[in-house]
Formats: C-alpha cells, structure tokens, sequence
C-alpha cells in the first residue's frame, strides 16, 4: 500500500531525539535565535508575550545539506518574516499543523501534503495561527541545483532558477521527493552514515536537484521538457 504523505516523513521524530536535539526552549527569544542561525534568518513579532510557548528543534548537516526538524506550539501566533537567502534554496515542508505563506506575490497554505520551495533571493512572510506546528526545513546549497539543471540541459549555467513555491507532496513527484527526505532524515539520524562519506553525499544532493528540477516547475521546466522530447524521438528513431 502506498504511504501517504505524513507517514513516508515519520522518520523525522529522530532527529528530536536527545542525540540531535539542537535546543528545547519555552524562551520565544532563544528560539528565534536559535532558528535564524539553524533554518533560516528571520524577524518575529509575537502576537502575545503570554501564554503556552515550546520550542524544540532538531538536525544536522548531512550530504552537504542542512536538515532541520522542529516542533512548537506558540500562543496567539505570530508573524515571520524571512530574509532572502542568495546561495541555497529552502524546502520546508509541514508535517502538523499549518500556516499562511507569502512569497514571489502568492499567498497560500502550508499544511501536511504541502511544502514551500523558497528560491534564492526570495523573501517570505510565515504567518501562524498559534496551533501546535511540525516541519522538516533542508536548506540545497544554490550550486548544486543549477550546476545539475545545466547538465540536464546541456545548456551553460543560467544562474538562479525561481522555483513555483508552492509544492504538493501528494502528487507522484511529491511522493518521490517524500521518499527521498524521508530517506535523508533516516540517514542524518543513524551514526557512522554513509552520506558522511563526499562521494555519497554528493550523489546525493543531485539525486535531490534532479527530483526537483524534473518534477517541480521552475524557470527552465520547458528547456527540460525539450530535451526530454527530443531524447524520446532520438530513442524511437
């Protein structure tokens, strides 16, 4: 049977284990520190100093790639705003909970079956309702994304690729790209790896790039879709 969504990225409750657990707090001024140093560099504005609030946040860096899991629970929500980021793109998808995100002048939701894929350079703007949350944020070194849409294309670099934020991680390439997280997290959480070793980690990352680049829309998606048409007459011929 086919795993759904919130079950193929079980495997993130590891990395809150005490092994890699990064911070547990109940200090809205330590947490945001700690998630703008970890995940992503931000502005908090809490809509109430009061109130139940629990932070915890787990993660490591593993194949070249930041992974972070967190959990928290902030009364009375609040707003974030989140710097454009130049030389990585940041997935973050939820896996309780949800929130309102605005970005490259969308505004959706992001529950369980949803992700945000944040492009270099691109600012968001998280707004959460109060109720208990749960996401796994990967943080995909720039390089690695373009240098890999380059060789899918067999185009010259183009640079920074925009990405649709927006990602469905219940559709097939959302369910590859499921497997594939759930896979990393359950690496990033077991002791002597095999992602610790570059030639895997390497791997890798670009198994990651190509999932995205070939299953996700982004900048280049037609120059993709080309090459993949003009490969499919060059096998038939």
């Amino acid at each position: 049977m086919e795993k759904d969504a919130t079950t193929a990225l079980e495997p993130f409750e590891e990395l809150l284990s005490q092994e890699h657990r990064l911070l547990s707090t109940t200090s809205r001024e330590e947490a945001v520190a700690a998630a703008a140093d970890a995940i992503w560099p931000m502005a908090v504005e809490f809509r109430s100093s009061k109130g139940a609030f629990q932070y915890d946040l787990g993660g490591r860096n593993t194949a070249g790639l930041d992974v972070s899991v967190f959990h928290y629970e902030a009364h009375g929500g609040y707003v974030s705003r989140l710097e454009p980021v130049e030389d990585a793109y940041i997935f973050e998808a939820a896996l309780k909970g949800s929130a309102t995100v605005r970005t490259a002048g969308r505004t959706f939701s992001v529950c369980e079956g949803t992700a945000v894929l944040a492009s270099p350079g691109e600012p968001i703007t998280w707004e959460d309702s109060g109720a208990p949350y749960a996401g796994v944020s990967i943080r995909i070194p720039a390089r690695v994304v373009e240098t890999t849409a380059s060789a899918l294309t067999g185009a010259d670099p183009v640079g920074s690729l925009t990405f649709a934020p927006r990602i469905v991680t219940t559709t097939r390439h959302g369910r590859e790209l499921n497997r594939l997280i759930a896979g990393l997290i359950d690496a990033a959480s077991a002791p002597d790896s095999l992602l610790d070793h570059p030639v895997a980690a390497a791997q890798f990352q670009d198994l990651l790039a190509v999932c995205l680049l070939t299953g996700f829309e982004h900048g280049e998606s037609a120059g993709l879709r080309a090459v993949a048409a003009n490969s499919g007459r060059a096998a038939v011929e």
